[in-house]
């Protein structure tokens, strides 16, 4: 994602929301904007717990190492932890 809010490492937009706060985030983007946005249901949200990483059970170390590989620039950009590769076991 970072390729559509940085450009040569540096932030070019003026605000970065995230969906794990996106309630928090309307509300600071209406501050901005001096807009009033209607409340509206989460309909994208089947559970309610998000502390679980979903199909986590079907990764390998060497399936984290590419994801931690092709996204490095958005976990530094945004502040996300890369998983740790020794931490998956390969499925046998």
């Amino acid at each position: 994602m970072h390729e559509f809010t940085h450009l040569n490492g540096r932030l070019f937009v003026d605000f970065v929301g995230k969906t794990e706060t996106l309630w928090d985030d309307i509300r600071k983007l209406e501050k901005i904007l001096k807009l009033d946005c209607a409340e509206t249901e989460d309909l994208n949200v089947r559970n309610p717990s998000r502390s679980e990483l979903k199909y986590i059970e079907h990764y390998s170390p060497e399936v984290i190492e590419i994801v931690n590989g092709l996204y490095s620039d958005d976990f530094r950009y945004f502040g996300y932890t890369p998983l740790e590769p020794s931490a998956f076991h390969a499925r046998a």
